[in-house]
Protein backbone atom coordinates (compact mmCIF):
# COMPACT_ATOMS: atom_id res chain seq x y z
CA UNK A 1 0.00 0.00 0.00
CA UNK A 2 1.28 3.45 -0.82
CA UNK A 3 0.12 6.82 0.53
CA UNK A 4 1.31 10.09 -0.98
CA UNK A 5 1.11 13.25 1.15
CA UNK A 6 1.92 16.80 0.16
CA UNK A 7 4.74 17.96 2.45
CA UNK A 8 3.47 21.55 2.79
CA UNK A 9 -0.13 20.48 3.43
CA UNK A 10 1.08 17.97 6.03
CA UNK A 11 3.16 20.61 7.84
CA UNK A 12 0.24 23.05 7.69
CA UNK A 13 -2.16 20.46 9.11
CA UNK A 14 0.22 19.42 11.89
CA UNK A 15 0.80 23.03 12.95
CA UNK A 16 -2.82 24.17 12.62
CA UNK A 17 -5.50 24.22 15.30
CA UNK A 18 -6.87 20.92 14.02
CA UNK A 19 -9.92 22.33 12.25
CA UNK A 20 -8.53 21.20 8.86
CA UNK A 21 -10.03 24.22 7.10
CA UNK A 22 -8.34 25.08 3.84
CA UNK A 23 -5.72 22.35 3.92
CA UNK A 24 -7.66 19.70 1.99
CA UNK A 25 -7.08 21.28 -1.43
CA UNK A 26 -3.49 22.36 -0.93
CA UNK A 27 -0.85 20.57 -2.90
CA UNK A 28 -2.88 19.89 -6.02
CA UNK A 29 -0.54 20.19 -8.97
CA UNK A 30 2.62 20.60 -6.83
CA UNK A 31 5.95 19.14 -7.92
CA UNK A 32 6.68 15.52 -6.93
CA UNK A 33 9.59 16.58 -4.69
CA UNK A 34 7.03 18.33 -2.43
CA UNK A 35 5.37 14.99 -1.75
CA UNK A 36 6.12 12.40 0.93
CA UNK A 37 5.42 8.79 0.05
CA UNK A 38 4.72 6.21 2.73
CA UNK A 39 4.89 2.59 1.61
CA UNK A 40 3.86 -0.47 3.59
CA UNK A 41 4.21 -3.93 2.05
CA UNK A 42 1.15 -6.01 2.85
CA UNK A 43 -1.16 -8.65 1.50
CA UNK A 44 -4.86 -9.22 1.88
CA UNK A 45 -6.03 -12.59 3.21
CA UNK A 46 -9.71 -13.35 2.71
CA UNK A 47 -11.46 -15.81 5.00
CA UNK A 48 -15.06 -16.71 5.65
CA UNK A 49 -14.87 -14.57 8.79
CA UNK A 50 -13.73 -11.46 6.92
CA UNK A 51 -10.71 -9.88 5.31
CA UNK A 52 -7.39 -9.41 7.09
CA UNK A 53 -4.49 -7.22 6.17
CA UNK A 54 -1.24 -9.08 6.79
CA UNK A 55 1.83 -6.91 7.24
CA UNK A 56 5.23 -8.64 7.03
CA UNK A 57 6.88 -8.77 10.45
CA UNK A 58 3.55 -8.41 12.25
CA UNK A 59 3.57 -12.08 13.16
CA UNK A 60 6.17 -14.79 12.93
CA UNK A 61 6.39 -16.60 9.62
CA UNK A 62 3.58 -19.10 9.22
CA UNK A 63 1.55 -17.73 12.13
CA UNK A 64 -1.78 -16.03 12.11
CA UNK A 65 -4.00 -14.08 14.45
CA UNK A 66 -6.66 -15.98 16.39
CA UNK A 67 -9.62 -16.72 14.13
CA UNK A 68 -12.84 -15.83 15.91
CA UNK A 69 -14.97 -17.91 13.53
CA UNK A 70 -12.84 -21.03 14.14
CA UNK A 71 -12.79 -20.48 17.91
CA UNK A 72 -16.58 -20.06 17.87
CA UNK A 73 -16.96 -23.29 15.86
CA UNK A 74 -14.77 -25.22 18.31
CA UNK A 75 -16.76 -23.87 21.27
CA UNK A 76 -20.06 -24.80 19.60
CA UNK A 77 -18.77 -28.25 18.69
CA UNK A 78 -17.68 -28.98 22.24
CA UNK A 79 -20.94 -27.65 23.67
CA UNK A 80 -23.01 -29.73 21.26
CA UNK A 81 -20.87 -32.79 21.91
CA UNK A 82 -21.54 -32.42 25.64
CA UNK A 83 -25.28 -32.21 24.93
CA UNK A 84 -25.10 -35.53 23.06
CA UNK A 85 -22.95 -37.15 25.78
CA UNK A 86 -25.30 -36.04 28.57
CA UNK A 87 -28.39 -37.22 26.71
CA UNK A 88 -29.86 -33.72 26.57
CA UNK A 89 -30.26 -34.22 22.81
CA UNK A 90 -30.28 -37.53 21.00
CA UNK A 91 -30.30 -36.66 17.32
CA UNK A 92 -28.95 -34.07 14.92
CA UNK A 93 -32.54 -33.21 14.05
CA UNK A 94 -33.31 -32.41 17.71
CA UNK A 95 -30.18 -30.26 18.03
CA UNK A 96 -30.97 -28.48 14.76
CA UNK A 97 -34.46 -27.74 16.01
CA UNK A 98 -33.07 -26.46 19.32
CA UNK A 99 -30.39 -24.24 17.75
CA UNK A 100 -32.17 -23.13 14.60
CA UNK A 101 -29.23 -24.36 12.51
CA UNK A 102 -29.24 -26.98 9.79
CA UNK A 103 -28.31 -30.59 10.44
CA UNK A 104 -25.67 -30.34 7.73
CA UNK A 105 -23.99 -27.36 9.43
CA UNK A 106 -24.10 -29.02 12.84
CA UNK A 107 -22.61 -32.29 11.57
CA UNK A 108 -19.84 -30.32 9.85
CA UNK A 109 -19.01 -28.23 12.93
CA UNK A 110 -19.16 -31.24 15.29
CA UNK A 111 -15.92 -32.47 13.68
CA UNK A 112 -14.15 -29.68 15.59
CA UNK A 113 -15.06 -31.36 18.89
CA UNK A 114 -12.32 -33.96 18.36
CA UNK A 115 -9.44 -31.54 17.75
CA UNK A 116 -6.31 -32.29 19.78
CA UNK A 117 -5.84 -29.94 22.77
CA UNK A 118 -2.52 -28.69 21.35
CA UNK A 119 -4.24 -27.69 18.12
CA UNK A 120 -7.08 -25.93 19.96
CA UNK A 121 -4.52 -24.07 22.09
CA UNK A 122 -2.57 -23.07 18.98
CA UNK A 123 -5.74 -21.76 17.29
CA UNK A 124 -6.80 -19.77 20.37
CA UNK A 125 -3.32 -18.25 20.72
CA UNK A 126 -2.92 -17.53 17.01
CA UNK A 127 -0.07 -20.02 16.61
CA UNK A 128 -1.67 -21.88 13.72
CA UNK A 129 -0.88 -21.76 10.05
CA UNK A 130 -2.56 -18.94 8.12
CA UNK A 131 -3.93 -21.48 5.66
CA UNK A 132 -6.22 -22.99 8.30
CA UNK A 133 -9.86 -22.30 7.56
CA UNK A 134 -13.02 -23.67 9.07
CA UNK A 135 -13.68 -25.52 5.83
CA UNK A 136 -10.28 -27.20 6.00
CA UNK A 137 -10.68 -28.05 9.68
CA UNK A 138 -13.96 -29.82 9.06
CA UNK A 139 -12.71 -31.79 6.04
CA UNK A 140 -9.09 -32.78 6.57
CA UNK A 141 -8.73 -33.55 10.29
CA UNK A 142 -8.19 -37.17 11.30
CA UNK A 143 -9.90 -38.42 14.48
CA UNK A 144 -6.70 -39.56 16.25
CA UNK A 145 -4.87 -36.73 18.03
CA UNK A 146 -1.50 -38.23 17.11
CA UNK A 147 -2.45 -38.19 13.43
CA UNK A 148 -3.70 -34.59 13.73
CA UNK A 149 -0.24 -33.45 14.82
CA UNK A 150 1.07 -34.52 11.40
CA UNK A 151 -1.85 -33.13 9.39
CA UNK A 152 -2.27 -29.77 7.63
CA UNK A 153 -3.76 -28.30 10.85
CA UNK A 154 -0.71 -28.91 13.02
CA UNK A 155 0.36 -25.95 15.20
CA UNK A 156 3.28 -23.74 14.20
CA UNK A 157 6.49 -24.74 15.98
CA UNK A 158 7.58 -21.96 18.36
Amino acid sequence: MQITLNRQALIHELLSDGSGQGSRCRGAGTPAQDNVELTCPMRVHRTAGGTRVIVPGQTRRGESQPSISIIKAIARARHWSEKFASGEVETLRALASQTGMTQRYISRILKCAVLAPTIVEAIVNGHHRTAITLDRLTKDVPLAWSAQLHSPVEPVKK
